[in-house]
């Protein structure tokens, strides 16, 4: 289990940020992220609804099937946040951190099969009336409007801030500005090579910037899930987390009857110590994890770990009697 919980999936290093020349695009290689501030204009432009993203994309077919963040536009611990994400061949922007859409908040998506492996402008715009994407200059889907409840006054491109939601793919520009009046904009040049420094044409003292290697801007904390979702798309980690530390909750019931005054200690303080030793070792592996590439923490994780222990402990005793009634029979037996 500790093999397993603390083995990284993929190195940073070799998954961060670099620059295609051959291509003239900015590639995100699946943990890195370009992030900075928005300017006063575009926040305030968020607010009226009156916005628009243009950008030009380079999309692949992912290797995983979960969702993955290209843009996140919001303010330090914002709870709606506007992302612009992909999950397989389709771009999806949605006003909140609903990936799968459990609760019907505002949404637009827009398959991009036919884009697949090959540049694309896209451009995305908010208004009072409705949330749009167009591809190549057509429409391509529309949704309800947006309504942000603080102004956006960062962005984070290729990851979100915490990097648990790492893109793969190439960009070669990225742009905000208002819809009614685009003199005030926010240009980035991703098809030329600043690294680690993405240039804002338009205003300068808000370039992005790309940061060494393993950090993000806010802190990955140890997630929880939704039950049904938990159930539905994980039950195979339920079944490992919860069975995976039997063996481990086995061990230390034999280890505290052997060396901490076997005579004295019950079952059930026995049990109990398992239980709290078993807690404390998984929380030492789920803190360790948001520090792992490609590692996700959850609190099912935690309490799946410390109870897989108590059929472990329970067992112990199990086949601990079991032994000792063969013992005597058989000495009886043979007396």
């Amino acid at each position: 289990m500790l093999f397993a919980g603390l083995r990284p999936y993929a190195s940073y290093s070799d998954n961060w940020v670099e620059f295609d020349a051959a291509s003239g695009v900015t590639r995100f290689k699946g943990f890195g992220l370009a992030h900075g501030d928005l300017t006063e204009d575009i926040s305030n432009a968020s607010m009226s609804q009156d916005l628009s993203i243009k950008f030009t994309v380079n999309l692949r077919y992912p290797d995983h099937s979960s969702f993955r963040i290209l843009a996140q536009l919001d303010s330090p611990g914002s709870t709606d946040p506007m992302i612009i994400g992909q999950w397989k061949n389709s771009i999806i922007v949605i006003n909140s951190r609903d990936y799968r859409n459990q609760f019907g908040l505002p949404r637009v998506s827009a398959n991009l099969e036919e884009h697949m492996g090959a540049s694309a402008d896209l451009l995305i715009t908010f208004s009072s009336e409705e949330s749009r994407i167009d591809v190549n200059g057509r429409f391509a889907a529309s949704g309800e409007p947006f309504a942000f409840t603080e102004p956006l006054t960062r962005i984070s491109i290729g990851n979100s801030p915490d990097g648990k939601h790492g893109w793969v793919g190439g960009l070669a520009s990225f742009s905000i500005a208002r819809m009614s009046d685009d003199t005030s904009v926010s240009s980035f040049d991703l098809s030329t090579n600043a690294l680690p420094n993405i240039e804002n044409l338009t205003q300068s003292e808000h370039s992005l910037v790309v940061p060494g290697i393993g950090k993000f801007p806010d802190k990955a904390w140890i997630g929880t899930m939704e039950l049904d979702q938990l159930l539905d798309q994980n039950l195979r980690d339920v079944v490992i987390n919860f069975a995976g530390f039997a063996p481990f909750g086995f061990a230390l019931a034999g280890v505290f009857r052997r060396f901490r005054k076997p005579a004295n200690r019950s079952m059930l303080k026995t049990v109990f110590d398992a239980l709290l030793v078993g807690f404390i070792f998984s929380l030492l592996i789920e803190v360790t994890q948001t520090q792992i590439p490609g590692r996700n923490s959850h609190a099912h994780d935690l309490l799946l770990n410390t109870v897989g222990t108590l059929p472990g402990s329970i067992g112990y005793f199990v086949l601990a009697g079991l032994f000792a009634w063969v013992v005597s029979r058989n000495k009886a037996e043979t007396s």
